[in-house]
């Protein structure tokens, strides 16, 4: 005999679960559209990516210099940069560099694309917070759905207070001192908020849901390396070092 939550599941396909989320979730748009900035010093090249990701879907800002992008960046709002490796003046990885190193634009999305598949170039673009490297001919339907994803993550953002921002902000630093994690708290923020339109919750709890599954590792930020990564069983002051780290976390919040 089939349980209330198998017959649920057969009645709704994974598809049906991600349009039930997208729709209860008023503070983040299902299909995002932002203000995007495209730093390059030719007018051809720009107007070549705008067609590719679809310029009817949002509002661009052209520049062909950085010093034009940070005057543009100051003037408006921007949810997501795409900026030429070569463009002149500070190139763009150094630009991205300094907009990751800037507080009010460390959480703005860049993306730095280039004209040919060098490692190197790789390396220090996303070295210097770039998140994502493409390489041209871009392919359109996998740029629009970057440019998709990293406008909703924006959105996310943007939808938080001064001390979620913070948090956000450790939480992201947890990740990025554990590469093995990968996209770990935004699958797990995801699956919680998915489990709550499986509930039929509301959206401000579908909301928390998903905040709460990106910000279940925070603790971690005030443990050590040596403690957090080790391989072997903890020591009974290794376990206090970890709960007193969860503990400050804690009051913290």
């Amino acid at each position: 005999m089939l349980t209330e939550q198998t017959q649920f599941e057969s009645r709704v396909s994974p598809h049906d679960h991600w349009a039930l989320l997208r729709s209860s979730i008023s503070e983040i748009p299902p299909s995002a559209r932002g203000t995007i900035l495209i730093v390059g010093d030719s007018a051809a090249h720009r107007k070549a990516v705008r067609a590719t990701v679809g310029e009817l879907d949002h509002e661009w800002i052209e520049t062909g210099t950085t010093s034009e992008a940070i005057a543009a960046i100051s003037l408006h709002r921007v949810d997501l940069v795409l900026i030429d490796l070569a463009v002149p003046e500070l190139g763009g990885t150094e630009f991205c560099r300094m907009l990751k190193k800037t507080s009010a634009t460390q959480f703005l999305p860049v993306f730095v694309m280039a004209g040919s598949d060098d490692l190197e170039s790789e390396v220090h673009a996303i070295e210097a917070g770039a998140d994502e490297f493409l390489v041209e001919p871009l392919r359109p339907r996998a740029l629009r759905a970057r440019v998709q994803a990293s406008l909703r993550y924006k959105a996310m953002i943007d939808s938080l207070d001064d001390s979620e921002t913070i948090l956000f902000s450790l939480a992201q630093s947890v990740e990025e001192r554990d590469p093995d994690l990968g996209q770990h708290c935004q699958r797990l923020a995801l699956m919680a908020a998915a489990m709550g339109v499986t509930l039929s919750l509301s959206g401000h709890d579908i909301l928390a849901l998903q905040r709460g599954g990106y910000l279940h590792d925070i603790g971690k930020v005030a443990i050590p390396d040596h403690v957090l990564f080790k391989a072997g069983p903890l020591t009974p002051e290794e376990w206090e070092v970890m709960r007193g780290g969860m503990e400050r976390v804690i009051r913290m919040g």
